[in-house]
């Protein structure tokens, strides 16, 4: 009988095998890679796409965008609050019902019944007139968000993770911004997407004059009793010329306001010809959380007296996704002219928007 020896793989052949795999992992990696920075970038398209489509369906309802708040102009009427302006359709002691925004909070909760979050909606305006207005009287409009407790009924409303605001690019649980009294904060979770304040200043305790400059307005304005949001009829530079929307970068440390989904100037974008997408310049938000940040897209200063500014900021590779006025979804890259950017932020500036 004739013995058959079997002769395996010698250490070279071996080390040869891994190196080969070696090479095709490394090979395909970045393909990989790519294959799903490109699936995260359709879902935050998608995720703009519905966000844009829920503000035409508010303003089919209500003739406005929603706005990010209202003058508090004499408490609870009849279940509603009065206001004086705020609103497109507004006019002096007009009570205004739930759908419309609240001084203390964002524009997120008016759109919330079209993004089927009706019982989220409802939730929060069940708790929120329970609020001390700080001013000593509770049911008042002009709540305030930072006397909501950690046990307070509005607090695990704040506190949901709304997954439908979140870029899959900025991925994982971040830590909420804190509201209420100290040592007993109730928390609001951050989203990735806020609206167009315009190229100009964001918020002010008053109404400064650049609020008067229609090359300065954007869609949306913050401020102590001089909110503001416009109807698309105010969009003359055209509702494909001008942005509705755009991504943020959420912060991720709870004194920092960045993307609180109800906090009415965590969730906005603004800048100008300087500050353009992913700017190397820090942000001013109303309140900083990152003054030590190494992630340039959170470090940041306070905002000053107290204007502050946000632009537009992803972890997408090279730019940043827009929803512009009549709800299509775009890419910005970050080498964008700034011009062109500061025309796409102004919503009435009469100037012409280049192909960007």
């Amino acid at each position: 009988m004739r013995l058959v020896t079997r002769r395996g793989f010698t250490l070279v052949e071996l080390l040869v095998v891994i190196a080969i795999i070696g090479v095709l992992v490394g090979l395909l990696l970045p393909a990989v890679q790519a294959a799903r920075e490109a699936a995260r970038r359709t879902q935050c398209t998608n995720n703009l796409k519905q966000i844009g489509l829920a503000m035409h369906n508010y303003h089919d309802s209500y003739r406005s965008l929603p706005a990010p708040g209202y003058e508090w102009g004499g408490g609870v009427f009849r279940n509603r609050c009065r206001a004086t302006r705020g609103m497109a359709t507004a006019v002096q002691d007009e009570p205004l019902d739930a759908s419309s925004m609240n001084h203390g909070q964002s524009w997120v909760v008016g759109v919330l019944p079209y993004l089927e979050q009706q019982p989220l909606q409802d939730s929060f305006f069940a708790a929120a007139p329970t609020l001390d207005s700080g001013w000593g009287s509770p049911r008042s409009c002009w709540f305030s968000l930072g006397t909501t407790s950690e046990g307070h009924a509005l607090a695990p409303v704040l506190e949901n993770e709304l997954p439908f605001l979140q870029c899959p690019s900025d991925a994982g649980i971040k830590t909420a911004f804190a509201v209420g009294p100290s040592g007993s904060q109730a928390r609001i979770s951050r989203i990735n997407y806020g609206v167009n304040a315009g190229p100009s200043p964001a918020a002010s305790w008053g109404e400064p004059a650049f609020r008067n400059n229609e090359a300065d307005r954007g869609p949306f304005s913050f401020g102590i009793a001089w909110e503001y949001c416009a109807d698309f009829a105010a969009m003359t530079d055209g509702t494909s010329n001008t942005i509705l929307l755009g991504e943020l970068v959420a912060a991720s440390n709870g004194a920092d306001t960045r993307g609180a989904w109800a906090f009415s100037s965590g969730p906005f974008i603004n800048g100008g010809d300087v500050i353009g997408p992913n700017s190397r310049f820090p942000d001013h938000p109303p309140r900083c959380g990152h003054v030590d940040s190494t992630n340039r897209h959170l470090v940041c200063t306070d905002a000053i007296n107290p204007v502050a500014y946000q632009t537009a900021r992803s972890y997408h590779p090279g730019g940043v996704h827009i929803c512009l006025g009549d709800a299509s979804v775009r890419f910005v890259n970050d080498t964008i002219d700034g011009t062109v950017w500061r025309n796409l932020m102004a919503m009435s500036s009469g100037q012409t928007v280049t192909d960007f």
